[in-house]
């Protein structure tokens, strides 16, 4: 028996160390590519099928809330994680308002992360979880 296909998750991030970081933590149950910037999100998003991103908040050229907006206007339906190294209440509103699913403060805790992750594949997934009232399979956590 062929063993089941590993899920894609697209990880953007300017920091290399953290894309290796993300790329080692869970790379064993999913198949990570990574891009370091905005335009290379958006090209992989035209040859790959991530069915998830996790994308930081802020990078040279275009930032993270430019990325997402790019990104949902192409796939709405792709689950986008937002990391930031600072806690800015706006940039999360905004983040939230415009399609992200979970928007994280650095430093996060990997098994928090994995859960979300986990959760978000499991919410738009066929089979998937029952959403909440506005049909997205999202919610912010206190």
């Amino acid at each position: 028996m062929a063993a089941a296909a590993k899920h894609c998750i697209l990880i953007v991030d300017d920091d290399p160390d953290l894309r290796r970081v993300f790329k080692i933590i869970f790379g064993k149950d999913y198949r990570v590519i990574e891009a370091l910037n905005g335009a290379e999100a958006l090209s992989l998003l035209r040859t790959e099928a991530p069915r998830l991103m996790v994308l930081d908040l802020e990078m040279p050229g275009m930032d993270g809330l430019e990325v997402l907006k790019a990104v949902k206007a192409a796939r709405p339906s792709l689950p986008v994680i937002m990391l930031t190294g600072k806690h800015d209440v706006e940039a999360a509103r905004s983040a939230l308002f415009l399609g992200a699913c979970q928007f994280i403060t650095k430093p996060f805790g990997v098994e928090s992360l994995r859960s979300e992750i986990q959760r978000l594949l499991d919410a738009t997934g066929e089979g998937a979880a029952k959403k909440d009232s506005s049909g997205r399979p999202w919610r912010i956590q206190s």
